[in-house]
């Protein structure tokens, strides 16, 4: 008689039960904290855009959001190289051995701080050169300055957030990182309302108001996993000491992932540097309302996507074939009818969406006209198109899971970033009628159709040789025990 596996508070047992309604359970917090997340950028958007009173809110949003895709860099990379900790602490769940999975837990959190530390003093002296070689409109390079180099110092903060938000999740728990959340998006805004309108600090103070959030979520999720009431994780003072043997496949396993997300960011970065270099600022203040609106519809597709790495490696350790084959099948279900949705919505709202973002209080270099006819544009392509990103990275999620490390970076790499950069630097510049935001930006769904076209002849291959490898390890227990 097998014993049943106890349960611990908010923690769910992804390998037993009725897989879908868990992953669904599972996914609807993490779509939740997306979000949330989300709103620490679109808040403070909306507020520098709205509340400054002196007639530059356009030029201030334009500030923040010309750092949009280097953060986006950083986020992504740091949520991507958590993936590692959430990989190696999930087998270990599904195998129930508490005493790796917290030293696993520790190490990844101790690992997440000591970078977020290096990544924040690198980033706030070189704030500038970094805008610069984005090529950075002048009017707004020294805004964007103030908000970069204040984003930097939370760095070790967000990284460990990002860490431990995956371990929780790892271990089943997508539920508490929410409530982190919640409570620090309330502080955000009030903190940004209070700096804006009552210090009028402006940029620097929206800034302020992030990286103090980020400290108090990082402090959440830390409590959470080192409290011992309801908890898998078993943490003591011990649990802290530095162990290689459990850092290693941390490592191993976010590494590449964290690498894949770099370069796959770096090359939005280069594709923002072409908008920058083709584009006026009516075109990028339309195309910034866009990709604030566009982040909300890959947030709530990409929770699935998340949540395929953690019920694939924790089925792989307790040897469920079953569960292995139905997860990325109801994931990429959910993301593609979802994404279908979200997208139709998006497109039928494109006006009054776009109307969020783009200030009446504009300043005389903005055409209030052609940045909401730039932004629905894009809206109406991205927004319909996004399901394939996360297709891509519940893909990718699953692979990690399987224990293919680096099969998944290899694929992104070739084909999603080698064919965007080709085509924004060999094909845009020497085509005018691609050099505006719409065909710029025809780069993303041109990659993520590629990759998922690669996963779909892969991935069935890699399945089978799975469940041999399975049946096998099954075939071999009982003469092991026995020999024992």
């Amino acid at each position: 008689m097998v014993a049943k596996k106890a349960k611990y508070g908010t923690e769910i047992d992804l390998t037993s039960g009725n897989i879908f309604v868990k992953m669904l359970i599972f996914s609807l917090p993490v779509i939740f904290t997306s979000i949330l997340e989300l709103l620490f950028t679109s808040s403070n958007l909306f507020i520098v855009a709205h509340f400054s009173n002196d007639g530059m809110g356009s030029v201030y949003m334009a500030s923040i959001a010309s750092n949009g895709s280097l953060i986006n860099l950083l986020v992504n990379t740091f949520a991507e190289f958590s993936v590692g900790a959430n990989v190696i602490v999930s087998r270990f769940k599904g195998a129930n051995d508490r005493y790796r999975a917290t030293k696993a837990a520790t190490n990844s959190l101790l690992l997440a701080f000591s970078l977020g530390i290096m990544v924040g003093i690198t980033g706030f002296f070189c704030s500038r050169y970094i805008l610069v070689l984005m090529k950075t409109k002048a009017e707004y390079i020294d805004g964007a300055e103030a908000y970069l180099s204040i984003y930097f110092l939370g760095c070790p903060f967000l990284l460990t957030y990002n860490f431990g938000a995956s371990i929780l999740r790892a271990l089943g728990d997508s539920r508490r990182p929410l409530y982190a959340l919640m409570l620090c998006l309330l502080i955000n805004v009030c903190l940004s309302f209070m700096f804006v309108m009552g210090f009028g600090m402006k940029v620097r103070g929206v800034g302020y108001a992030v990286v103090i959030s980020e400290f108090m979520e990082m402090v959440c999720v830390v409590y959470f996993i080192v409290k011992k009431k309801g908890n898998f994780l078993q943490v003591h003072k011990d649990s802290w000491l530095v162990d290689w043997n459990e850092l290693g496949p941390v490592l191993k396993n976010g590494f590449p992932a964290g690498l894949e997300s770099f370069i796959f960011a770096l090359t939005n970065v280069a594709i923002q540097m072409s908008a920058n270099e083709w584009c006026d600022a009516s075109a990028i203040a339309g195309s910034t309302a866009s990709d604030t609106i566009e982040g909300y519809i890959f947030a709530s597709l990409q929770a699935f996507a998340i949540a395929t790495s953690s019920v694939s490696s924790q089925n792989l350790a307790a040897k469920n074939k079953k569960n292995l084959k139905l997860c990325l099948r109801f994931s990429v279900g959910m993301i593609i009818g979802l994404g279908l949705v979200l997208g139709l919505l998006a497109v039928l709202l494109r006006e009054q969406l776009i109307g969020l973002f783009i200030s009446s209080n504009a300043n005389d270099e903005i055409d209030l006209d052609e940045a909401m006819s730039q932004g629905e544009r894009r809206l109406m392509m991205m927004g319909s198109l996004y399901f394939m990103c996360s297709v891509m990275d519940a893909c990718s999620g699953y692979l990690r899971g399987l224990g293919h490390w680096l099969l998944p970076t290899v694929i992104t790499l070739l084909a999603a970033c080698v064919l965007r950069l080709v085509y924004v630097f060999a094909i845009v510049p020497y085509v005018p009628a691609l050099q505006n935001v719409l065909m710029i930006y025809l780069a993303y769904p041109l990659a993520w159709s590629t990759a998922d076209l690669i996963y779909l002849f892969i991935i069935p291959i890699i399945q089978k040789k799975t469940m041999r490898q399975i049946d096998e390890e099954k075939r071999t227990m009982p003469q092991i025990k026995r020999a024992c």
